[in-house]
């Protein structure tokens, strides 16, 4: 069993770190919204929600899309940044004068799940809201259902919508139903946001669909003089709190072919230690038929009450449980409530109808215990986990950081309880290595 971090575990970053600093830089001359050069109905609105600095990774996000470059914005969960890209977006939008009557959505944001959708529309919405009492109007909208038919009347399109790969992907690959205009004329940003996952694996083909259909409007359009050749169009931000390099299968050298020329900003802290989060380290064997040992059931109920010795009841704190497969996760539940251990599920098993109330249970505190796989490891603000227990450990480097980031979110302090047996050691051996010969960043590369 390794009771800490070692070095890492001792270091002032992870015990001294002060939240302020955390979020909006150490040393360094913290911005103002006020001082950006944005719209002074969108400052008022920021003002009014009761945010008037920039953490840092806003800072330097925001000019650079503010200049309509494209931008990879590359920072740990819960940094803000959802709002770097959503703040200088809407700014372009109020300066271009634009109401409620629109054709086409001049923002796209792709998200990789409904569940990040909605919650992506509920940041969008909360600012939207507040610029609506400044006596400016702008829509948003979730575009969560596969349809032929392109859902929006001319003249009463949102300003921005948030969709997935998959539903956006129909219109480029089919054409929308019934409209004489070419959507992807008409967009002018499209964010990609959890980037690393909508470029790899199952996503990447709806998102290389959505591409190509803006790269053919192009051609077009300079063909016919409607736009010059060293214009921009359209804008794209990608964002992820992890840009793994792998070899031939490396994000980081995908976007450099596919976006030349793109700005990155990034955090110090992305593909590292997460400063905020103190971690323990618990090595168990593992069981011929079945992981659940009696070993790891006693090391994860000590984990979720707080404490060695035995006894009843829920979680000590707001908790988020990790398991790998959904299967799994059903196992899970089962045996917390032979102890008595309240839960909820959140696993491809569970009706989303089911999922959203379960979620909700656990938002609004009457469940402090939410059993998960990874669709619950990237994106979701769950401000009020404190802490995440990894009852299986991550299968690589990359999951590991999306998990634990679940318990720091705006910079405050969590933990995380990894418990791991021999098919994990390498990985989690590679993780606590010290920086410089091995450590988060240098597991990137690792199979």
């Amino acid at each position: 069993s390794i009771g800490s971090m070692g070095k890492l575990g001792d270091s002032s970053l992870v015990q001294g770190t002060e939240r302020d600093d955390y979020l909006f830089g150490a040393g360094v001359s913290r911005r103002k919204f006020d001082s950006m050069e944005l719209h002074p109905v969108l400052v008022s609105s920021l003002e009014n929600s009761g945010k008037e600095i920039c953490t840092s990774i806003q800072t330097k996000s925001i000019p650079i899309i503010l200049a309509q470059k494209d931008c990879v914005i590359g920072a740990e969960t819960g940094s803000g940044k959802t709002l770097a890209f959503v703040i200088p977006l809407l700014h372009l939008l109020l300066e271009r004068n634009q109401g409620v009557n629109v054709d086409i959505p001049p923002v796209v944001i792709m998200q990789p799940n409904r569940e990040l959708v909605f919650q992506a529309k509920r940041v969008v919405d909360e600012l939207l809201a507040l610029i609506s009492k400044e006596g400016t109007s702008l829509v948003s909208d979730a575009l969560t259902s596969v349809s032929d038919f392109w859902p929006y009347q001319p003249q009463a399109a949102p300003h921005v919508v948030i969709t997935t790969p998959a539903v956006f992907a129909r219109y480029a690959r089919r054409g929308a139903i019934g409209l004489d205009i070419d959507i992807f004329e008409h967009v002018r940003h499209v964010v990609l946001d959890e980037a690393d996952m909508l470029l790899d694996g199952s996503y990447k083909k709806d998102v290389e669909s959505v591409l190509e259909a803006f790269k053919l409007t192009r051609r077009r359009m300079i063909r016919e003089n409607q736009l010059g050749i060293n214009e921009k169009f359209p804008q794209v931000v990608l964002a992820a709190a992890t840009l793994p390099s792998m070899g031939t299968r490396s994000i980081d050298s995908y976007i450099d072919s596919r976006f030349p020329g793109i700005e990155r900003v990034s955090n110090v802290h992305l593909h590292k230690h997460h400063p905020r989060i103190q971690q323990t380290f618990k090595q168990v064997l593992r069981g011929e038929q079945d992981i659940f040992t009696d070993e790891r059931v006693d090391l994860i109920l000590a984990a979720i009450r707080g404490h060695d010795g035995p006894g009843e009841g829920g979680a000590s704190v707001p908790t988020m449980l990790f398991v790998n497969q959904a299967k799994t996760a059903v196992e899970m539940c089962e045996i917390l409530a032979h102890f008595g251990v309240p839960s909820v599920g959140f696993h491809k098993l569970i009706k989303p109808a089911e999922r959203d109330t379960g979620l909700k249970a656990f938002v609004e505190g009457r469940v402090g215990l939410m059993v998960c796989t990874d669709a619950a490891a990237r994106g979701l603000d769950l401000a009020s986990v404190e802490h995440v227990i990894q009852a299986e450990f991550s299968l690589n480097v990359v999951q590991h950081q999306h998990r634990i980031g679940r318990a720091s979110r705006a910079g405050a302090t969590g933990k995380a309880t990894n418990i791991y047996d021999e098919s994990s050691s390498a990985l989690v051996q590679s993780i606590l290595s010290e920086e410089g010969t091995g450590g988060v960043e240098q597991s990137f590369s690792r199979r």
